[in-house]
């Protein structure tokens, strides 16, 4: 009978054990990557590492071929599934992120800008 319960809870383990599945799988990690979003107004680039990131792009508003805005910003961020939660000086977004894309979302001043994985 000890054998037999032995044998059970041996088995028992090695299944818990292969039915765990790791976070580690699903987990997104922006560490290091680099990001780039351009139209024909055109280019910024987002890069992150560890939990800072950068941000900063060159566009002709007007149209008349020359930059007349610059900007650069520099700030934090957490993730939060498929969010991520960027704030700069006193400045908060929410992004989305899905595979190869990020997307910073419409607001009065803007369209979505999406970025796009380097």
């Amino acid at each position: 009978m000890s054998k037999k319960l032995l044998f059970t809870l041996a088995i028992l383990i090695v299944l818990s054990l292969t039915a765990c599945s790791s976070d580690k799988e699903n987990e997104i990690i922006l560490d290091g990557t680099i990001w780039e979003s351009s139209n024909t107004s055109g280019k910024a680039t987002l890069s992150f590492q560890n939990a800072t990131f950068d941000l900063e792009g060159n566009y002709d508003i007007n149209g008349d071929g020359e930059t007349d805005t610059k900007f650069q910003s520099k700030g934090t961020y957490v993730i939060e599934n498929t969010t991520i939660h960027l704030t700069a000086n006193e400045f908060n977004v929410n992004c989305q992120i899905n595979n190869n894309t990020i997307i910073f979302p419409e607001t009065e001043y803007t369209n979505a800008i999406v970025f796009y994985r380097k």
